[in-house]
């Protein structure tokens, strides 16, 4: 019944996304799909896969990790523990996204969240975390002309 609910509030958040993609102002002149379509689409997708959960929630079961074979109390608290690291991570990078900038920010928290979940090959988790934010760095702010933020490192 709780994630009945929870899927119910998900839908709500998604519609009111849509709602603001669709309050953003579309300029005149310029792009036909104007800057709301990006927006439009990640709430799209995220209303589709709300849908998607809340219906194998009401028609089917939907396994936790408790449920699995084998699973002991100790598996399903290292996993709780882990999401709210994680949480506690994505709230450290908002918080240092701005101050510290987006490509070291963004490589120090893919580097502790792949580490956090694949703990082998420290050196190919780094390079993968190096790369990640070098790349979107260069296709959003120099490809795209999209503002990041420079931080420490401009």
């Amino acid at each position: 019944m709780l994630e009945r609910i929870v899927m119910g509030v998900l839908v709500l958040i998604g519609v009111a996304y849509m709602f603001g993609a669709f309050a953003i102002q579309v300029p005149r002149l310029g792009d036909p799909i104007g800057p709301r379509a990006f927006p439009f689409g990640i709430g799209a997708a995220f209303l589709c896969v709300t849908g998607v959960l809340l219906l194998k929630s009401v028609f089917g079961r939907v396994r936790s990790a408790s449920d699995a074979p084998g699973a002991s109390s100790s598996d399903v608290s290292r996993h709780e523990l882990l999401g709210v690291v994680m949480v506690a991570l994505t709230v450290g990078y908002f918080i240092m996204f701005e101050t510290v900038g987006y490509v070291l920010s963004t490589f120090v928290y893919l580097t502790i969240l792949i580490v956090l979940l694949r703990p082998r090959g420290l050196g190919t988790n780094i390079a993968v975390a190096a790369t990640f934010s070098s790349v979107s760095y260069l296709v959003f702010a120099k490809l795209l002309g999209v503002r990041l933020p420079d931080g420490l490192l401009g």
